[in-house]
């Protein structure tokens, strides 16, 4: 079939897409097994509800868990979904070790592909990069981000072309995954953005559906370029640190265990999102929850312009394709 036979031409609306068959796929983010107690019970909820809807697959946006002996019981659950199962490397995943590490163990075999699904394009991206001094693009590993806050989430150069011309190759509808947000964590956000904004008016149709990513914690959407960029919220907590750390909000010998907790808000039920794709919308059903006390607002942490920076829920989303 000819590329142009894909579509089809309505006065006035431009290239449309014919009739295309549903999918459905269910997403979490930022789960932090090794520093959210009950992350085995909060992905086991996520992992059955897939289960349940029938999803045509699972992906997980990134800050999963350290390669550890003693985290294979998670990565199991997450292995009980039978059906195709996607990472995204997330920051916090190289914090003990290197990229090659954390991808054996959640056996990952590229850090930044794409794949398909009936009539839809998926494209999984890696931000976990920064610039040392001398310029140099330089990969996480045993958590040397720390230490580049100004440069880090920086794609480079060779991942940037590698995606220019997968979009390129495509004639479908695609969605963009990522752990850090391209509009605010990657430093050279702009330069993707331009890509993204360009093979939409090159493609004549709204071929850029939408960007997903993970790691702030928060329910922000934006649209920029007539894209919509999604925070998909952590399904475990907010991050308070040091300054509003509270430890008595789990027992000692769990406190003993993830010390890292009294630095967190966690929210009561896990959240994750379930997305429905047609040939008219991206339908987001999400999930909400509330803080386990004391909420942020009882520990003094001062209110946020933005309510969504910090709330326990990940909104019900409907995004028109044409």
């Amino acid at each position: 079939m000819s590329v142009a036979a894909l579509f089809i031409h309505v006065p006035g609306r431009g290239m449309l897409k014919p009739h295309l068959k549903k999918i459905t796929f269910g997403v979490c983010a930022d789960v932090h097994k090794d520093i959210q107690p009950d992350a085995d019970n909060r992905l086991r909820i996520f992992i059955h509800q897939a289960i349940k809807k029938k999803v045509d697959f699972i992906i997980q946006l990134g800050d999963f868990c350290f390669p550890k002996q003693k985290n294979s019981g998670f990565v199991k659950i997450w292995n009980e979904f039978n059906e195709r199962k996607y990472h995204v490397l997330g920051n916090h995943d190289m914090d003990t070790c290197s990229k090659k590490e954390i991808m054996t163990f959640l056996d990952i075999r590229n850090s930044f592909y794409s794949f398909d699904t009936g009539d839809f394009h998926f494209v999984v991206l890696d931000l976990n990069f920064f610039k040392n001094e001398q310029g140099q693009v330089v990969p996480y590993q045993n958590g040397n981000y720390f230490s580049h806050a100004n440069t880090r989430g920086t794609m480079p150069a060779g991942e940037l072309d590698w995606l220019k011309k997968d979009i390129e190759k495509t004639n479908k509808h695609t969605i963009i995954f990522s752990h850090q947000s391209l509009v605010y964590s990657c430093p050279n956000g702009n330069d993707v953005r331009a890509v993204l904004e360009e093979a939409n008016q090159t493609a004549g149709f709204k071929k850029i559906i939408a960007c997903l990513n993970g790691h702030h914690h928060n329910n922000v959407y934006d649209v920029i370029g007539d894209i919509p960029y999604i925070n998909v919220n952590s399904m475990s907590y907010k991050w308070l640190g040091n300054k509003y750390a509270y430890a008595k909000r789990y027992s000692a010998d769990i406190m003993e265990i993830f010390p890292s907790a009294k630095y967190i808000a966690p929210y009561k039920d896990p959240l994750y999102a379930i997305v429905e794709l047609t040939s008219e919308m991206m339908k987001i059903t999400g999930t909400k929850s509330k803080f386990i006390p004391p909420s942020p607002a009882e520990l003094g942490v001062p209110a946020s312009a933005n309510p969504d920076e910090m709330t326990p829920m990940i909104s019900n989303r409907i995004i028109n394709i044409v």
